[in-house]
C-alpha cells in the first residue's frame, strides 16, 4: 500500500506561541512534531468518543428504566421461588 493511500493531511493554523510549545514538547519526548500531534490528537479523540459512548448508554439505560417503570411486568418464576424460600427460612 502506498503511503499516500494510508495517510491524509490536516492543515491547521495556530498561534506562534502554541507552535513553539508543541515543538518544545515534541523535542522533550524525542518525537517529531507530527508524531507528537498525532499521538496527542489520538488520545484526545479516544477520550471524547468514550465520553460520548458512556453518555449514550446512560441515556439508553434511562429510557429502558422509564419504560420498565411505566409498564412493570411483575416477578418472574425465579423471583417468586426465591421469595418463597426466604419466607420459609426467615418466617417464624
Amino acid at each position: 500500500m502506498s503511503r499516500a493511500a494510508s495517510t491524509s493531511k490536516i492543515t491547521i493554523r495556530q498561534p506562534v506561541t502554541l507552535k513553539r510549545k508543541v515543538e518544545q514538547a515534541a523535542a522533550k519526548r524525542g518525537m517529531t512534531v507530527t508524531s507528537f500531534i498525532n499521538s496527542t490528537l489520538a488520545r484526545a479523540a479516544e477520550r471524547t468518543l468514550e465520553r460520548v459512548r458512556r453518555r449514550e448508554l446512560s441515556e439508553q439505560d434511562q429510557k429502558a428504566l422509564l419504560t420498565l417503570l411505566a409498564h412493570p411486568k411483575g416477578p418472574n418464576k425465579a423471583l417468586i421461588r426465591a421469595a418463597e424460600r426466604y419466607r420459609e427460612r426467615y418466617s417464624g
